[in-house]
C-alpha cells in the first residue's frame, strides 16, 4: 500500500469536495453559496463518496440540501 501524505489526503478531500458541486451545478445550474460551504466544509471521504452518488440520483436541490444538513438519514 503506498504512502499517502496528509497533503494529498487534502488534495483528495478537496477534489471529492468539488466534485459534489460540479454534479450540482451540472444538474441544477444555480447552487447556493451556502450549499457550497457546507459541502466544502465536510472531511469525511466516505460521506463525501456518498453525496456524490447523491448528487446524481437525488431529484432536487433541496432534497439534497436536506441530506448534507442530516447526514445521519440513510
Amino acid at each position: 500500500m503506498p504512502y499517502v501524505t496528509s497533503i494529498e489526503r487534502l488534495g483528495a478531500l478537496e477534489q471529492s469536495q468539488e466534485d459534489v458541486v460540479e454534479v450540482l451545478r451540472v444538474r441544477f445550474k444555480d447552487v447556493h453559496e451556502s450549499l457550497v460551504k457546507a459541502i466544502h466544509a465536510i472531511y469525511d471521504q466516505s460521506f463525501l463518496s456518498k453525496l456524490h452518488r447523491e448528487a446524481i440520483l437525488v431529484n432536487s436541490l433541496d432534497a439534497f440540501e436536506k441530506r448534507v444538513k442530516k447526514p445521519d438519514n440513510d
